[in-house]
């Protein structure tokens, strides 16, 4: 969905890192939760703590990892998909910021999607993406199409955590008009965590595109909150808190409308106008590659 907003200039992003205090996870994950932890109901309290400190730094966009605030299941009881919904989006008007969160929505059969919603500075949900691709053992129904949302002129395109490792997904939601990508994610990353970097830093520069990435907090993870541009890291944190940041949109557009040149010193630190250089053939014929691999 691109609803034709004016481009700007720049945009302020607060990626949230929190503690997840939904013991549900507990059931499929390697995670423990003690008595002592604050009870479920509080992570509604906290996010949005994290909206109205996030407008406090300036920023424009708020972002959450995957299933924060939750539920992260529909037999949860510490609050519903629709008392999330409202509080969200009342949060979101009384701050006047875009909220990316995340939720379980019932699907068809008695199952559930993996969704992250985006609700406007009006306090209105302006678009949903559910989880395409669904992690080995998860059990959430994948949805079936991708979001690509103009937020006030950042258009937002929106890949669930695991999703980063399919270059398709990025690419699809680039070829939308993504000029931010954002990587909601679960968490446990651990030993994953310097090859993470690796994949969001460049899913940012194969699409000419921002990238953003923070997860859920459980025991002694210290999780990675990160943005990147096309160029490299903008800004990064571990351990719970917010990550401020701020996209240079004239950089982007710059880079994606530049042609290289085989000059130096060199005014980019990425190669420049990848599209142009990417022939439909290629695209087709690796689209069908895959597809008799798949088949195979």
């Amino acid at each position: 969905m691109l609803n034709g907003c004016a481009m700007k200039k720049s945009a302020r992003l607060a990626l949230v890192q929190p503690r997840n205090w939904q013991r549900s996870w507990g059931k499929a994950w390697p995670v423990t939760f003690l008595e002592s932890d604050p009870p479920e109901k509080t992570q509604l309290d906290e996010a949005e703590r994290y909206i109205a400190e996030a407008a406090a730094q300036g920023a424009g966009y708020v972002l959450f990892p995957e299933m924060y605030p939750g539920p992260r299941s529909l037999a949860d009881t510490a609050f519903t998909p629709d008392d999330v919904k409202s509080r969200m989006c009342a949060a979101a008007a009384k701050a006047g910021v875009w909220v990316f969160y995340n939720s379980a929505q019932p699907a068809e059969g008695g199952r559930q999607h993996n969704t992250c919603f985006a609700v406007s500075p009006a306090g209105r949900v302006e678009g949903s993406y559910a989880k395409m691709i669904p992690a080995v053992g998860e059990p959430n129904l994948p949805g079936d199409k991708p979001l690509v949302l103009d937020c006030d002129g950042l258009k937002v395109g929106l890949v669930i955590c695991w999703e980063a490792w399919f270059p398709e997904m990025a690419r699809w939601v680039t070829a939308l008009g993504a000029e931010l990508i954002f990587f909601p994610t679960g968490g446990l990353l651990y030993e994953l965590t310097p090859v993470w970097k690796t994949i969001v830093a460049a899913r940012a520069a194969e699409n000419t595109a921002y990238t953003a990435a923070c997860v859920n907090l459980f025991g002694l993870e210290d999780g990675l909150c990160a943005v990147y541009s096309p160029e490299g890291l903008v800004a990064e944190r571990t351990g719970a808190g917010l990550l401020l940041a701020t996209l240079d949109l004239e950089r982007l557009r710059f880079l994606r409308e530049t042609d290289e040149r085989l000059i130096v010193p060199k005014p980019y630190r990425v190669i420049p106008g990848l599209w142009r250089s990417l022939p439909p053939a290629v695209v087709e014929a690796s689209a069908r590659a895959v597809a008799e691999k798949l088949e195979s």
